[in-house]
């Protein structure tokens, strides 16, 4: 197994093989195997053979830190790759663990994937503190099209909540963003919601 220290020392390894060998999938190697998988992220170098190596470790490996180191790295060179993104909503999709999910969902922001909405109505399902779900919200503000922007109006449903997504949104496309409030206004029920969308209204109005 390859064990320099550095991440430009670890490109010139087989890494291929080494991260993904299945004799070094005992628990003794974790950390070594970490390592090795978070070097090839620091790389930030949009290598088809290491974005694919790291998509296959996320989505087969059965070591759940594994699989989070895998997606960070994802995360890190952010490049956009329709097979990462099906892979990484796959291993969305075939596990429940949260930190591992809310990575995903990371990831997947900062490709600027529509896969993330896609995704998000399912983790909202499980219990999730403030902090979790202000990093979902911000993984949608990233792509900030009207799909992802309507899902974080709806999440502002949470008064814990509401601030840092009139926060956000204030700074959003407002090309997309009036439209979508004077519609959500005509049909919005929600005391908070509705708040927010015309404090959010007066804000852009007043900026013209």
């Amino acid at each position: 197994f390859c064990k320099r220290r550095t991440a430009y020392e670890i490109k010139e390894c087989d890494w291929s093989s080494d991260v993904c060998s299945s004799d070094l999938r005992s628990d003794k190697f974790t950390a070594l195997r970490a390592f090795a998988i978070e070097s090839l992220g620091e790389l930030r170098e949009a290598n088809p053979a290491v974005i694919n190596t790291l998509a296959k470790i996320a989505e087969r490996d059965t070591n759940t830190e594994i699989k989070k180191t895998a997606v960070l790295a994802i995360r890190k060179i952010a490049v956009e790759d329709q097979d990462v993104e099906n892979s990484l909503a796959r291993v969305f999709k075939k596990n429940s663990d949260i930190e591992l999910r809310i990575r995903v969902l990371e990831a997947l922001g900062d490709m600027f994937s529509p896969r993330t909405a896609e995704l998000v109505s399912d983790i909202l399902k499980q219990e999730l503190t403030a902090s979790q779900k202000k990093r979902i919200i911000y993984a949608l503000y990233q792509i900030g099209t009207e799909p992802e922007l309507s899902l974080i109006i709806d999440m502002a449903r949470d008064k814990v909540l509401t601030d840092y997504i009139e926060a956000l949104l204030s700074n959003s496309n407002t090309d997309i963003l009036l439209p979508l409030i004077n519609n959500r206004l005509r049909s919005e029920s929600n005391d908070t919601i509705i708040n927010m969308l015309e404090s959010l209204s007066a804000e852009i109005e007043g900026s013209y």
